[in-house]
């Protein structure tokens, strides 16, 4: 069996023979994004690889081999690993290869070209494998790239974000909010002046008009500029016909689009729904300042209204957890290895390499 240095120097001498860079594959491509091809000889050379391993997890229309790994020379001209997943496909005889750093590739038969990185990045893994399938050297949480794996930390170690609120703040918008909680309209039947009315104060305190100084016709001419277009009638209802807004509503087909006061790309919309259970709902995917300057005002004019009140407060003063080299759905853009001040505080992912038949 080889040692350690001995397992190292065939590892390093594989990826001199391929020269598979994975900084540079996950630039071509993109581990968002879905790459498919169609070649037998690539389907084969992964039908290969798959009789090397046992598998990790067994589904009815799956088998899945987590944790293989591809082997690169780092900066430091040492030999680092990136974790990979493949994935048997039988129904659709398909194989999926897949990094959530990397790439996403999805192989059938076929007799398309293939890109010559990614014949190499399939055999690089299938003779990285082979290796490994006569090795009993422990691969060590230092021997994987932390710029390859996924984790997770809290948003106040890293480094670009700058907190909104401090954690007293936090604590006292929660107090605020869960006294709020007692307060209900005395019925889910509203005008669309009253509707309206509401949405002004959001557009007040996100400096969009003066609320003190603004009509209902301000209102309106604010909320088509910066709102979804796409209201589907709701803007055109007579001003205080509660009866006619809550026929519109139980008709609505257009789901949420009519209740977006401020129109967003990349889930940073802002969406205020009419009162259920006598309260009226504000939601964003995306978290930042706009969602804390809303909860104020409202608080402030004890307006009975229900939100995700938690991710809020712990988005904006830096408790929540985002994930580390993959994207996390509250904050746009992505936390990279590099953006954690303090690295010792991210939770990675356990990885545990997989098993062999024949080792």
């Amino acid at each position: 069996m080889d040692s350690a240095i001995e397992l190292k120097e065939k590892l390093r001498r594989l990826v001199e023979k391929y020269k598979v860079d994975p900084y540079e594959v996950s630039i071509l491509y993109g581990h968002e994004v879905e790459i498919r091809t169609e070649n037998t000889n690539v389907y084969e050379k992964l039908q290969k690889l798959e009789a090397l391993l046992l598998p990790t997890k067994e589904r009815k229309d799956r088998k899945i081999y987590e944790n293989l790994f591809l082997p690169f020379i780092d900066e430091d001209n040492s030999v680092k690993l990136t974790p990979f997943t493949l994935v048997n496909l039988p129904k659709l005889e398909e194989y999926g290869v897949v990094s959530p750093t990397i790439i996403n590739l999805i192989v059938s038969r076929g007799n398309k070209d293939v890109d010559k990185k990614l014949l190499n990045l399939i055999d690089l893994l299938y003779e990285t494998a082979q290796i490994r399938s006569k090795s009993d050297v422990k691969i060590n949480d230092s021997d994987i790239s932390p710029y390859f794996r996924v984790g997770k930390v809290k948003l106040k170690y890293v480094s670009k974000f700058n907190p909104v609120i401090t954690r007293e703040e936090a604590e006292r918008v929660l107090m605020e909010y869960k006294l709020n909680r007692s307060r209900r309209l005395p019925s889910d039947e509203i005008s669309l002046r009253e509707y309206l009315n509401v949405v002004g104060l959001i557009y007040d305190a996100l400096g969009l008009l003066d609320i003190s100084k603004a009509s209902i016709e301000d209102i309106l001419k604010v909320r088509k500029e910066a709102g979804d277009f796409r209201d589907c009638g709701l803007l055109s209802l007579p001003l205080d016909d509660r009866k006619a807004f809550t026929k519109w509503k139980q008709k609505n087909r257009c789901g949420s689009h009519p209740f977006e006061i401020v129109a967003g790309y990349s889930h940073n919309e802002i969406i205020l729904y009419p009162p259920i259970k006598g309260r009226l709902a504000v939601y964003s995917d995306y978290i930042d300042e706009r969602m804390y300057k809303i909860v104020c005002r409202l608080l402030e004019k004890k307006i009975p209204f229900t939100t995700d009140i938690k991710r809020i407060v712990d988005t904006l003063s830096g408790e929540i957890y985002v994930n580390v080299n993959i994207h996390t759905p509250e904050i746009l853009g992505m936390v990279s290895y590099d953006d954690v001040k303090e690295k010792d505080k991210i939770i990675w992912k356990k990885i545990e390499e997989v098993k062999y038949k024949h080792r």
